[in-house]
Formats: structure tokens, C-alpha cells, sequence
């Protein structure tokens, strides 16, 4: 249960990078306001709005083109309404005409979402120049307000608003002969307050106010004899009426759709699968954790293990210093004999090492040889050394990950070795979700994304295996052993007055367990002398004193990654595909034309 809180704390963190599509929201979904070849001559639009809200548009736009080089025109529409921000102003019922023929048009959208786009004409044709006429109809639920969004105009309670941009303010061209006429379900009544008006041409303070025709009745009209671009025309009318349902209604606001999506019950579905998900993941990682046994006074290593196998049930892992340890526990056994000259190894096999061991004997058979007298010499940066180095040790590793098994210490759990391959999938779906928002929702990455992070611990070392209760009883008696070995003398007590070899008998463990030094230091500080340079050490030409296993082991060490690194070194060299490859290769709203 103590991993619950990280768990959520990771959800949350999950969620929160997968919300960084609403800080873009609506960037880059306008238009340019660069240079605009056309001109519209003439722009009638006729907006028809029922009892139940509903907006029907027809807008039919004379274009004069000049040049030879455009192939129609865009309209976008902004599906944000700063009035209703639950509601979604989603242009539908599409339908677009050119000099009384059907045009075709794909339909795009631009700014996480924000702008839906026409893109009325082909790309394959352009436009002759002269005139051309285009008709553009669509329908939008719910666009009536209520009457009480606006305290200045005066109408009882339960009235409506009809707000609208009657010209949007994106259209990149300058426009003549602009009508626009308005039918409501209820008739309308212009603010009356002093100052007001219900129709406004421009952006915000700035904007002057326009003269509409039939106030106190169901149809509203307005003429100008000329539009800048991008200006708008709004105009604000009151009715008596209730306010029907907004149109395309949503729990949250625009800018999150990028995020939740349009589409409530979706949203439902990936939370409760997100759920399942994680509780998923948490029950394969629970699978791959092991809580710590106690760990006994052990002044002994385990009968029948060599440093490798102990430290492999320990730490469920094999580091390059068990290999180190393994070959240093069969010198300190007489099997084998290790000599040092200037940058080069020898080691010499000296008896059949029958009292080793399995993993350790099957070690010094691959590495230096099965025969009495066998030799191995391994050089620093020296390829081939090196292609031998690495094959052995990765037998050696494979060898006690079997024994492991084997000796029925561990058991195969879980999903094995694909648990660390599930975790860094699930992180990279919801990073392609971040990105590219499938269904349209960024939070989608959460199902995966909570996945990796309650199952996490299937990507630690030796998650594909467990101990069993053979093995967790050793497990306890080899922490203790190395307790003992790297815990400071006034906690754990060690005699050596009695055996001073068990210094160096033990020196393979420690260095196998990664605490040498700690095991030099406890030697020193209840002796109150230096340890003693072991027999099997005899050769070596590095530093002694206090300090020799150290330096002996990371000069053996400083062989081995040297002389594997140059081998691998070779093999990046080498890669690539076929053929010629010397290094291998590799790697709102508005409109205007187009």
C-alpha cells in the first residue's frame, strides 16, 4: 500500500503533460493577413433562426479575381463562442456552390480544434479570372442566449439574445455591397439604452455602430456600401422568448477538447479503462516485487554457492563484479592462478576444481581451460581478446540465471522479460497520444500512461523472476553474510585473531558484493593493521597495502571493458544496411482565397 500514493502522484503527473495540448489551443488556425489577390464585390448573407435555436446561413459571395494563380476560397469558423463557452459552434449540413454548379471543399481543422476550415476548390484547377459567384449554406444548433447575459438590455425575465457576427472578422478581403438579413423566431428589440446600438461594425471599444432596419419585428436588415477586411459586423437583438438549449453543449470549455475530446461518454470510457489499466499494471508489478526478508547473522557464506550465485538471489542481478569474484574464488580455492604483467592477464588452470561450484567450474573450464596447465592470456584493447571476453561472460551470466531456476531458488512470474517492454510502451503511447490526439483527445495516453506507472516495477532487475521459499531463506542468509562483511566492526564483530585467513577467504564475496573496501576497513579497524596480501594475488605488480584488492580488482577490471570495448567499437563500426554506406547511413471565422 505505500506504493499507492507514488502510483497516483504519477497518474497525476501523467495527466497533467497530457493537458499541454490547451496551452496551444487555437495558435495558428486564422488567417495570415498577407496580401489578398480578390476582392469581393458583393456579400448577401441570410440567417434564419427557428424557435429551438437552431442558425441556418446561406451566404452568397461574388469574388473578383485578378490574377491566374488561385484555385478557390477558405471559409473558417471559430467553434469557440466567448458568450456560451460550453458550446461548440460546429458548422453543419454543408453546402457549397460555385456559379451554380456543386464545388468541392474539404473540410480541415486548425488549431487544436478551435477553427474548422472549407477549403472550397481543387488544387489541380484555378479560377478564371473575371467574376465568380459562390454560395456557402450551413446549419448551427442552439446559438440564443439568455436575456440576462447582457444587464443593459432591459427585457423580462426568461428573454433571449440573438449575438452574432454577422460578417465575421477573418475575411482577408475587402468587401462592397454588403447586405445581411436576419429572421428570428420572436420579434426583435434593439438595445435602447443611451449610447447602445444592435449593430456594430469593428473590433471591441473601437468599433461604430451601424444602422439595422426592423426593430419590434421578426426580420432584421443592414446594408453598407463597403467592408474593410477583416472587420466585423455584430449585431445584438432581444426577443421574448425562453432561451432554448445551447447548441453542442460539453461539461468543459473549448479549450480543453484537444484534451477530453467532444464527446462526454468517450471521455468515460478512457477514465473507467484507464482505471483498469492501472489496476492492471499494479497487479503484474505487485507480481514482480518482493518484499526484503529479515536478514540473519551469518558469519559464513551459504554451503554450495560461489560469490555469483549469492549475489544473483540477492540482487536478482549479475554485475561485472561476480564475474571478478567468481574468478577470484577459484584462485582462493587453488584452481586456478591469476598473474599481472604490465597491461596483460594470465591465468593458469592449477587442479580440476571438483570442490567448486557448478557455475564457477563451468566458468574456469570456458574461460581458462578444461585441462590441467591450461592458459589464458587476455590484453588490454585487443579485439580478439575482447570477442572472447564477451562471449564468456555472457554464458557465464546466462549460466546463473539458469542455475538460479535450476536449483529451484527462483521461478519464472509474471510476464518475464517483456514487463520492462511494456512499461516503455505504454510511456511511449501516451507520448504518440500527446502528440497526436487519436479520436481527437490527448487523454486517451492516460490508459496506457497509468499502465507503465503502476506497473513499473515490472522494468526493474529480475522482475521476470521470484524467489521461492528455498530462495528467500537464502536470500536472508546471503544479506547477512554480507552485512557482516560491510557493516563497520563495533556493530558486527569479526574474529580474526583466531583465523587471519578469513580475510582473504572472504575477499572473492566481498568483491562480488560490491563492498571491498568496507570489508578492507573492517579488517583494519579491528586489527589495527593492514590486510594481508592474498597467496593468490602472487604476481601482481599494481599497489599493495591497504588498498591492493581495490587496485587489483579495477586494473582486471580495466582489462576486461577495455578489451570488450574495442570489440564492440568494431561492431558499430561495421553496421549498416546493404549496398554503398562507408558509415552505415541512417538518419472566428473568416475566409480569403487560395
Amino acid at each position: 500500500m505505500t506504493r499507492v500514493p507514488a502510483y497516483i502522484l504519477g497518474i497525476l503527473l501523467i495527466a497533467a503533460v497530457l493537458c499541454a495540448p490547451a496551452l496551444f489551443w487555437g495558435m495558428g488556425g486564422e488567417g495570415d493577413g498577407g496580401y489578398e489577390p480578390t476582392r469581393i464585390t458583393s456579400y448577401h448573407a441570410a440567417f434564419d433562426v427557428a424557435a429551438d435555436g437552431e442558425l441556418t446561413a446561406v451566404e452568397q459571395i461574388d469574388l473578383q479575381v485578378s490574377t491566374g494563380d488561385r484555385h478557390g476560397i477558405f471559409r473558417f469558423f471559430d467553434r469557440n463562442d466567448g458568450n456560451a463557452p460550453h458550446a461548440r459552434r460546429d458548422p453543419a449540413a454543408i453546402s457549397v456552390t460555385r456559379d451554380g454548379q456543386p464545388e468541392p471543399y474539404e473540410k480541415q481543422s486548425r488549431g487544436l480544434g478551435r477553427y474548422t476550415v472549407l477549403k472550397i476548390g481543387s488544387a489541380d484547377r484555378t479560377l478564371s479570372i473575371g467574376t465568380h459567384h459562390y454560395t456557402i449554406s450551413y446549419t448551427i444548433p442552439g446559438v440564443l442566449l439568455p436575456g440576462d447575459r447582457d444587464p443593459s438590455w432591459e427585457q423580462s425575465a426568461g428573454g433571449s439574445l440573438f449575438y452574432w457576427n454577422v460578417v465575421p472578422g477573418g475575411w482577408q478581403q475587402q468587401m462592397d455591397d454588403v447586405d445581411v438579413d436576419v429572421t428570428l423566431p420572436s420579434a426583435a428589440v434593439l438595445p435602447s439604452a443611451e449610447g447602445r446600438t444592435g449593430c456594430l461594425v469593428g473590433w471591441g471599444d473601437a468599433a461604430a455602430p451601424c444602422q439595422v432596419d426592423g426593430d419590434g419585428t421578426q426580420r432584421l436588415a443592414l446594408h453598407l456600401d463597403h467592408l474593410d477586411a477583416r472587420t466585423p459586423v455584430t449585431i445584438q437583438a432581444g426577443m421574448g422568448i425562453d432561451t432554448p438549449a445551447e447548441g453542442n453543449h460539453l461539461p468543459w470549455t473549448a479549450r480543453l477538447d484537444p484534451v477530453f475530446g467532444t464527446s462526454p461518454a468517450l471521455l468515460v470510457m478512457v477514465v473507467v479503462v484507464g482505471i483498469g489499466a492501472a489496476i492492471g499494471g499494479g497487479a503484474l508489478g505487485a507480481n514482480a516485487c518482493e518484499r526484503r526478508p529479515a536478514y540473519q547473522i551469518l558469519y559464513v557464506p551459504p554451503a554450495g554457492l560461489g560469490p555469483a550465485q549469492a549475489v544473483y538471489v540477492m540482487d536478482e542481478r549479475i554485475p561485472r563484479e561476480a564475474f571478478v569474484g567468481s574468478l577470484l574464488h577459484a584462485a582462493e580455492r587453488g584452481a586456478i592462478r591469476m598473474e599481472q604483467n604490465d597491461k596483460a592477464w594470465t591465468l593458469t588452470r592449477l587442479t580440476d576444481g571438483r570442490d567448486l561450484d557448478p557455475v564457477t567450474l563451468d566458468l574456469i573450464d570456458r574461460f581458462v581451460g578444461a585441462a590441467p596447465h591450461s592458459t589464458t592470456t587476455i590484453t588490454r584493447k585487443n579485439v580478439t581478446d575482447g570477442q572472447f571476453l564477451k562471449s564468456v561472460i555472457d554464458s557465464f551470466e546466462k549460466e546463473v540465471k539458469d542455475w538460479g531456476i535450476r536449483s529451484g531458488n527462483l521461478s519464472r512470474t509474471g510476464v518475464g522479460p517483456f514487463g520492462g517492454i511494456l512499461v516503455i510502451a505504454g510511456l511511449v503511447l501516451a507520448g504518440v497520444c500527446l502528440f497526436l490526439r487519436p479520436l481527437g483527445m490527448s487523454m486517451l495516453g492516460i490508459i496506457p500512461g497509468a499502465f507503465a506507472i503502476c506497473g513499473i516495477s515490472m522494468a526493474r532487475t529480475g522482475a521476470g523472476t521470484k524467489r521461492t521459499t528455498p530462495g528467500r531463506r537464502l536470500w536472508s542468509e546471503v544479506g547477512g553474510f554480507k552485512r557482516i562483511l560491510s557493516t563497520p566492526s563495533s556493530e558486527q564483530r569479526f574474529d580474526f585473531s583466531g583465523r587471519q585467513e578469513l580475510y582473504t577467504a572472504y575477499i572473492p564475496w566481498a568483491v562480488a558484493m560490491g563492498c571491498a573496501k568496507e570489508w578492507a576497513k573492517k579488517y583494519r579497524a579491528e586489527t589495527g593493521s593492514e590486510p594481508p596480501v592474498p597467496f593468490f594475488f602472487a604476481g601482481y605488480t599494481g599497489a599493495h597495502g591497504g588498498n591492493f584488492a581495490d587496485a587489483m580488482v579495477h586494473d582486471f577490471n580495466s582489462t576486461v571493458s577495455s578489451a570488450i570495448s574495442s570489440y564492440t567499437a568494431t561492431q558499430h563500426s561495421s553496421s549498416g544496411g546493404g549496398g554503398f554506406s562507408g558509415g552505415g547511413g541512417g538518419g472566428g471565422g473568416g475566409g480569403g482565397s487560395w
